[in-house]
């Protein structure tokens, strides 16, 4: 759809009808190509190949405003393909707006499908894909209309597309794999991928920050996708017991691409509880089986460091950074850095208010 200052216009059939003529972004076959070419708007103009635009002819009582910024398009601009457990191609472009194919097809621009571990794929895929109930309607539980308007390295890209969706990717020499965070999955025992003992692990450290410093909620801006001008709005989400506890309101501004307000805030939800309630930071020197930890995972640490309140030894950590450290320090240790998780449900469908009226 397309509008001029609010009023909808339509897609022109020729060169000379007020309207607007939109190109998808395909490689362009040359001047001639009836999907990339020459826009007929204009004399001698480029292709544009590989780049999304539309072209419009206004009215003459729109055109005589000179006000282009009232011209307003929601477009479907990239077809994705989409893959089996085994990697192997079962769509070779569509349009879709689910992260996991939308990671897909970044990695394969970039010549890296090859390192994707495709049943970690799919199950992420097909957990975006699935419905959720917010108030009387059903929507996907999580869309990417993610533009990069700025060139950024691999890493960043898998990284704001991941974090759309409330998932951790992580490389593991061989593969990238994905760990989406299930809804209402608790932090309990059994949920872990390995826990440390002071069988297998020294030098344990816990320290706390400064809560002072740490958000109580977040000022998430948006294009809201129930727009239909797609108008940038905010919407703040907050933890009133976490506010108390610090004493004080310190809400982060964040800048989300294009979704429903839901997925905003579930996506608040889910960062509240791995940056506002996790303040405590654990490092340890690993060694034994450790090498199947990575950024990511969830970890349980069994430390009588780590029994602050004379009730348990054992917690649960997310895993934010690992290092194999140099063989003087020791055969086969490893640094581990993880952050308490608190709060039981990382991620939870229903961290959302009601959809407007």
């Amino acid at each position: 759809k397309a509008y001029y200052a609010g009023e909808e216009i339509t897609a022109s059939p020729d060169g000379t009808t007020a309207g607007y003529h939109f190109h998808p972004g395909t490689i362009s076959t040359g001047i001639a190509d009836p999907v990339q070419g020459e826009d007929s708007f204009f004399t001698s103009p480029p292709t544009y190949s590989r780049t999304a635009y539309a072209a419009v002819l206004l009215s003459a009582d729109q055109s005589v405003e000179e006000r282009p910024d009232k011209f307003r398009a929601i477009c479907h601009c990239l077809e994705v393909a989409d893959y089996n457990t085994s990697g192997v191609e079962t769509d070779p472009g569509s349009y879709s707006a689910n992260p996991a194919r939308v990671e897909a097809d970044v990695l394969d621009r970039a010549g890296l499908s090859s390192l994707i571990h495709w049943p970690t794929w799919v199950t992420w895929r097909d957990y975006c894909d699935a419905t959720i109930t917010w108030g009387a309607r059903s929507i996907p539980r999580f869309e990417c209309h993610l533009a990069l308007t700025q060139p950024v390295d691999i890493p960043t890209a898998l990284s704001f597309i991941t974090q759309t969706a409330c998932t951790f990717w992580q490389f593991d020499g061989v593969n990238i794999r994905f760990l989406a965070t299930f809804d209402a999955t608790l932090v309990q025992p059994g949920n872990q991928v390995y826990t440390f003992t002071e069988a297998n692990c020294r030098n344990v450290i816990a320290g706390a920050g400064d809560r002072r410093g740490l958000p109580t909620g977040y000022i998430a801006r948006f294009r809201d996708l129930d727009d239909d001008y797609m108008s940038e709005v905010t919407v703040e989400y907050y933890s009133e017991e976490l506010e108390t506890l610090v004493g004080a309101a310190n809400r982060i501004e964040i800048q989300l691409p294009p979704m429903y307000r839901s997925q905003a805030e579930r996506i608040c939800y889910w960062r509240l509880q791995l940056d506002g309630w996790s303040n405590i930071e654990v490092e340890l020197t690993a060694f034994g089986g450790s090498s199947k930890v990575l950024a990511g995972d969830l970890i349980a640490v069994e430390h009588e460091v780590l029994d602050f309140t004379n009730d348990s030894t054992t917690r649960y950590l997310i895993c934010t950074e690992t290092e194999d450290l140099p063989e003087e320090s020791g055969p086969s240790l490893r640094r581990i850095r993880g952050k308490i998780i608190y709060g039981g449900q990382l991620y939870w469908d229903g961290a959302h208010t009601a959809p407007p009226a």
